[in-house]
C-alpha cells in the first residue's frame, strides 16, 4: 500500500508541511487555512466510513495503515513520517502514530432547519464535556448543533478526543441568541434544564425541540431563558445540587430517542 503514487516520505521537522500542519494546533490558523488536525484512529475511521475524505494523511514510520482505511483512500496524499516530524504534529503522548488533516465543516442555518430536534449549547468550556456531548448527539441522532458564545473551539484537540469522530454526521455552527429566536418562528420549542421546571419522566418532546445546555459553572444564561419556552428538572437524590454538563445532556438527549 506505501508504494502508492500518492506516498511521500518526509524527514525534516522542518519540511514546509509540516510547518503548515503544525500551525493547525492553534484556533486562527485553523480558521484561516480551513483544517484541522485529528489524531484519533477511531475518529479518522468513522469520518471514513461516512464518507469524508482527509486531505492528508500522516503515519509515523513503522506504523501499519489500518486495513479499514485503505479502501477509502484512493487519491488522498499519504505521508510517511520520521519519529521527529511526527512528533512536530503529536498532541498525546502515547500516540498510536496515525493523524489526519481534515477540511473544516461548514453549514449554514438552512441545513439546521432540516433537522427536527437541535441543541444548543451555552457557554460549554470544558473541551471533554463538549466531546462528549458531541458523541451523545450523534448517538442519538440529534444532528443540528448551535455552539453559543463562550464555548470551546470546536477543533480543539481535546474536544476532538473526546468526539471520537462523532461530530462528522452532525451539522454544527456558531450562533447567538437571535439563532433561537429564528428556530422559534419556524416552529421550533425551546427547552433546557430547570431546577423548578417539568418533571424529566413527564417531559414528552413530540415534534420540533431545540434543547439548551448550559456551561458547567454558570448553567443556562439568563438571555436563554428569556426565551426558552419550558424547563426540565433531572430529578437527583442526595447531597448533589447538579449534575456535570455531558452527563445531564445524554440524559436529556435520551427523550429523543427514536423507538
Amino acid at each position: 500500500f506505501f508504494g502508492g503514487e500518492n506516498m511521500e516520505r518526509i524527514v525534516s521537522p522542518d519540511n514546509p508541511k509540516i510547518q503548515q500542519w503544525s500551525r493547525l494546533k492553534q484556533k486562527k490558523y485553523r480558521k484561516e487555512m480551513g483544517a484541522f488536525l485529528l489524531e484519533s484512529v477511531r475518529g479518522i475511521q468513522e469520518a471514513l466510513d461516512q464518507g469524508v475524505l482527509p486531505q492528508a494523511i500522516a503515519v509515523r514510520d513503522g506504523t501499519s495503515m489500518p486495513e479499514g482505511y485503505q479502501q477509502h483512500l484512493k487519491g488522498v496524499p499519504v505521508y510517511i513520517l520520521s519519529e521527529k516530524a511526527f512528533q512536530k504534529l503529536s498532541g498525546t503522548e502515547n500516540s498510536m502514530g496515525i493523524l489526519a488533516v481534515f477540511p473544516c465543516k461548514k453549514h449554514s442555518m438552512r441545513e439546521l432547519l432540516e433537522e427536527e430536534r437541535i441543541l444548543f449549547l451555552d457557554g460549554i468550556q470544558d473541551p471533554g464535556n463538549l466531546g462528549t456531548i458531541l458523541r451523545t448527539a450523534s448517538a442519538f441522532a440529534v444532528n443540528g448543533v448551535i455552539l453559543g458564545s463562550g464555548t470551546v473551539d470546536l477543533y480543539n484537540e481535546k474536544v476532538l478526543r473526546s468526539t471520537l469522530g462523532g461530530l462528522f454526521p452532525l451539522k454544527i455552527l456558531e450562533g447567538e441568541y437571535k439563532e433561537l429566536r429564528l428556530l422559534q418562528k419556524h416552529g421550533y420549542r425551546v427547552a433546557g434544564g430547570d431546577l423548578k421546571g417539568t418533571p424529566f419522566q413527564k417531559w414528552q418532546p413530540e415534534g420540533k425541540w431545540v434543547l439548551g445546555i448550559g456551561g458547567e459553572n454558570r448553567g443556562l444564561s439568563k438571555d436563554f431563558r428569556e426565551i426558552m419556552d419550558e424547563g426540565v428538572t433531572i430529578p437527583i437524590s442526595g447531597p448533589m445540587e447538579s449534575l456535570n454538563a455531558g452527563v445531564a445532556a445524554g440524559i436529556l438527549m435520551s427523550k429523543f430517542r427514536r423507538e
